[in-house]
């Protein structure tokens, strides 16, 4: 594996595509477990020739091509398989390519950090540092004074933010123009490389996933990041392939989308439609595009729309969680979703759990904490371990889990960690329309943080990509200024070959 094979994006798109389609396929197989022994000896192979760019950036990639175990097929359902993915295979109750991590940092831990400490990229190690070490502390007074604290809670979200802290610091570490560039440029054949896999899987192979009782796509957990492919249309120098595999990521996700997954495809096309009318930047850097463009996308995007619902066999799963995303808007909070319901009641819970407990209003119960139902809004729902409770909580009333960032964070960082975390979230959001790979913080942080530690490699590669604009800005400054003293613009070829 040499720097000009992923640096080429027909090369990386094959690629991809195959490793995608056969952890699809492979899917509850030990065959599967080749092909992870072949990715890690890759990963291995280059560590040991000293290629640590491409060793980072193979190991990031193939764990993010994984598929988890929320994605079973319904073939199987409810039989116990094993899982041998990249992101999957264990060593006990250890999953391998975190001893990978630790291994990369500890290889490089004695570099000089070269990232800029103002990048928004560094400000959100920061701010997980913080929550890290306040849920520990707070985690460890309760396991002190309350007897109800769960270990399992500390095993779950401190293994979560621990991973999260290391992949990062090996990206901060190992900070290069090459290695952002090397994000940047391979990220997104791999994403349409995802895309294209498993629709194939889908319409070609009949390979299906199960939520519940409903049939579903099965994909990695790369695809759920699949809008970022569209945003970057104009970017792109192949963007009829953009176009086209953009069309069939939505005819993909009308059959089975998650209520998330039609939230951050719905704000992302708000994103690219603020790009193609009203954004002053883009129609500086691409006049002709975006003119053109803009002619195009008013009659394409409805037909689009049109067409598919027409076409495309909508499957349940859709309807039910569009009605839920719809129901949200209810000015009667009976008439909400079960799904949101459960997250609205949770938060509500933890709120009145710490009405009368500034601190942990503030900041939260840490690591192992729970909350109670002392609202008495989850009365009357059924069965909760359907909706991804352990038995144990249930049958204790004393509830460890929280369903997505607005529930999970309170409970553990309180409502003061809530609003740090959102805080540079909105700085993200803004710097999305500068750097459209930036929006990876509405699929993870906003609405899936906590939940699975896929996402969040795959948020803390594209976040790290997404920093390639100031880079890019700083190396052309620096440049020009050797360029002024000594004639010479050698500098800026690295950027002009690869971006």
């Amino acid at each position: 594996m040499t720097n000009r094979f992923l640096y080429s994006y027909k090369s990386t798109s094959v690629f991809y595509f195959v490793v995608v389609l056969a952890n699809i396929v492979l899917l509850g197989s030990y065959l599967n477990l080749l092909l992870t022994i072949l990715q890690y000896i890759l990963v291995l192979w280059t560590i040991r020739r000293r290629n640590i760019n491409e060793a980072i950036f193979l190991h990031f990639s193939f764990i993010m091509t994984s598929i988890a175990p929320t994605s079973l097929l319904s073939a199987i359902d409810n039989v116990s398989i094993p899982l041998m993915s990249y992101a999957r295979v264990k060593i006990g109750p250890v999953c391998f390519h975190y001893l990978i991590s630790f291994f990369l940092l500890a290889i490089t831990a004695k570099k000089h950090i070269l990232m800029n400490r103002r990048t928004l990229f560094f400000k959100l190690f920061i701010i997980f540092m913080v929550l890290a070490v306040t849920g520990a502390f707070l985690g460890l007074f309760g396991f002190l004074f309350d007897d109800y604290y769960e270990f399992s809670g500390v095993l779950l979200y401190g293994t979560y933010m621990i991973i999260v802290l290391i992949n990062m610091y090996i990206l901060i570490k190992n900070h290069s123009p090459e290695l952002q560039t090397l994000f940047y440029n391979s990220l997104p054949p791999i994403l349409g490389s995802g895309i294209l896999a498993t629709a194939f899987a889908y319409f070609i192979l009949g390979i299906s996933g199960a939520y519940a009782d409903l049939n579903m796509v099965l994909q990695p957990e790369i695809v759920y990041f699949g809008i970022i492919f569209f945003l970057g249309y104009f970017e792109s120098r192949y963007k009829k392939y953009v176009l086209i595999v953009s069309i069939i990521y939505i005819a993909i996700n009308l059959i089975g989308a998650s209520g998330h997954m039609i939230l951050v495809i719905a704000i992302g096309l708000l994103y690219f439609l603020y790009y193609t009318y009203f954004s002053s930047e883009y129609k500086s850097n691409y006049p002709k595009l975006i003119k053109r463009s803009r002619k195009i996308f008013i009659i394409l995007i409805p037909l689009i729309v049109v067409f598919l619902l027409v076409a495309v066999d909508i499957g349940d799963l859709f309807i039910i969680k569009l009605n839920n995303v719809f129901s949200l808007f209810s000015t009667n909070l009976d008439d909400v979703g079960t799904s949101p319901y459960v997250r609205i009641a949770t938060t509500m819970n933890i709120w009145d759990n710490n009405i009368h407990n500034p601190i942990g209003l503030l900041f939260g119960q840490g690591y192992g904490g729970y909350f109670t139902d002392s609202l008495h809004m989850f009365d009357g729902l059924g069965d909760l371990t359907d909706g991804g409770w352990p038995e144990k909580d249930v049958q204790t009333g004393r509830f460890t889990r929280g369903h997505d960032t607005t529930a999970v964070v309170p409970l553990l960082h309180g409502f003061g960690g809530l609003a740090i975390l959102l805080w540079i979230c909105f700085k993200y959001a803004k710097f999305t329309g500068r750097s459209y790979m930036a929006y990876a913080i509405y699929p993870w942080i906003i609405f899936t943080f906590y939940y699975n530690i896929q996402y969040a490699i795959i948020g803390i590669a594209f976040l790290y990509a997404s920093e390639i604009v100031d880079s890019t800005q700083s190396n052309k400054k620096r440049n020009n200024q050797i360029k002024n003293k000594s004639g010479d613009d050698k500098g800026l070829l690295f950027y002009e070959q690869r971006c």
